[in-house]
């Protein structure tokens, strides 16, 4: 395969990759929060384990979108970081818009959790820390 066929490949990957990276995280968050709940011997009907948990699977949830992606990118990795925190924010946007008008706290949590995540890794991206 030559080189340009590669980032071509990498450059049409990148945003399936981040969203299957970022479900594939969400997902397996989701499982261990489960078992943590079980384990902690917490009632699962209780709200604060659940709005802890629901924070943190949006906070790496976003986190995971924007790092994945941009391992992916081939090229200017802070400008695609910073393109894929705008997709994040959007995506978190319309979770937290509907969640207003119900008055649905834990959703806004999550909401800004996921938007705090994407920024946070594409601020250390460009940074060129991470």
């Amino acid at each position: 395969m030559s080189p340009n066929k590669f980032l071509m490949i990498r450059w049409l990957s990148f945003l399936p990759g981040a969203f299957i990276a970022a479900w594939a995280a969400w997902s397996s968050f989701s499982f261990i929060d489960s078992f943590y709940i079980t384990w902690a011997g917490l009632a699962s009907g209780d709200f604060t384990p659940k709005l802890e948990m629901m924070i943190m699977r949006h906070l790496v949830m976003g986190a995971t979108f924007v790092y994945i992606g941009s391992l992916i990118a081939p090229k200017k990795r802070p400008l695609v970081a910073y393109g894929l925190t705008a997709i994040a924010a959007i995506a978190a946007c319309f979770l937290v818009i509907p969640a207003v008008s119900e008055q649905n706290w834990a959703k806004i949590a999550s909401g800004m959790a996921m938007a705090f995540g994407a920024g946070l890794v594409a601020y250390e991206v460009s940074r060129k820390i991470i």
